[in-house]
């Protein structure tokens, strides 16, 4: 990484490279597993993001089973559906759930039983091309380092999250610093192309 950076860029990423990491997906039929065209289009958005701020970017896939280490400076595009590790992530956080619902559908979910977040492409009448995602800045599970995840409950919420952070990350920074925190974005969608990315739950510093 370059000399002379804002510190918010290290508080946001640490020093560097940073890895993006997403998941490979097995499909039926296919002999080798797949990266959704929603995930790739949310790590070019983070990559870019992340060379604009002069950090060296390396890539990193998930195993379709989902197990792996984060090690270093990382980003993980990857819900707790794809991946053990982004799952007990995840369910550390004092304030927001992520987990299926009794129907089975995946939503976010207050765990004080306040809101529930779901996806617009799940309920019933709606036409749009829009999903929410969670992000958070979350203690890598059995060690005391950070990282930072994004997880659309469709993969499309994945890349609406990460056109948030590339538009707005000072202003997170100026919020919840260098502490582990986590929010939801809601995102609409024409084709890959992310129309609008706003917040839909406000970052909240994990005590």
């Amino acid at each position: 990484m370059l000399d002379a950076v804002p510190d918010w860029t290290i508080a946001s990423f640490g020093v560097g490279p940073v890895t993006v990491a997403v998941p490979l997906r097995q499909l039926s039929g296919r002999a080798l597993p797949v990266i959704s065209s929603e995930d790739t289009r949310a790590a070019e958005l983070l990559s870019a993001l992340l060379a604009d701020l002069s950090f060296r970017v390396e890539q990193f896939r998930i195993p379709p089973g989902g197990e792996w280490e984060p090690m270093r400076d990382v980003v993980a595009i990857c819900g707790p559906k794809s991946s053990p590790v982004t799952a007990a992530a995840i369910e550390a956080d004092p304030y927001l759930m992520f987990e299926p619902d009794e129907a089975g559908k995946w939503t976010i979910r207050e765990r004080d039983g306040g809101r529930v977040y779901e996806s617009p492409m799940d309920l019933a009448g709606e036409q749009r091309w829009s999903d929410v995602a969670y992000v958070g800045r979350l203690p890598v599970p059995g060690s005391d380092r950070l990282f930072l995840v994004v997880a659309g409950v469709h993969a499309l919420g994945s890349a609406g999250a990460g056109d948030y952070l590339a538009r707005n990350l000072p202003d997170l920074y100026a919020q919840v610093g260098t502490r582990p925190f986590s929010m939801v974005v809601i995102s609409d969608h024409d084709g890959e192309t992310v129309t609008r990315s706003e917040l839909l739950c406000p970052p909240r510093v994990h005590q």
